[in-house]
């Protein structure tokens, strides 16, 4: 599964949209949008970001992402 697709699952399993997740990681909505849409681009200590904000293991992430 592509980075894009696992952020959008794991972020929809929390019943968060992109905003709230954006301001649990304290960053702009717009920021966040530009990760979720372009992840290539993320550093790992943004995926790290991520997966706190959500209370979830980095590792579900990469575990679900095909790299």
């Amino acid at each position: 599964m592509d980075l894009k697709k696992v952020l959008q699952i794991v972020r929809s399993e929390k019943h968060l949209s992109q905003k709230e997740l954006a301001n649990r990681i304290g960053i702009t909505p717009q920021t966040y949008n530009a990760w979720e849409n372009n992840p290539e681009r993320l550093r790992i200590d943004q995926v790290d970001k991520i997966a706190a904000a959500l209370k979830i293991p980095t590792s579900t992430i990469v575990r679900m992402w095909d790299i």
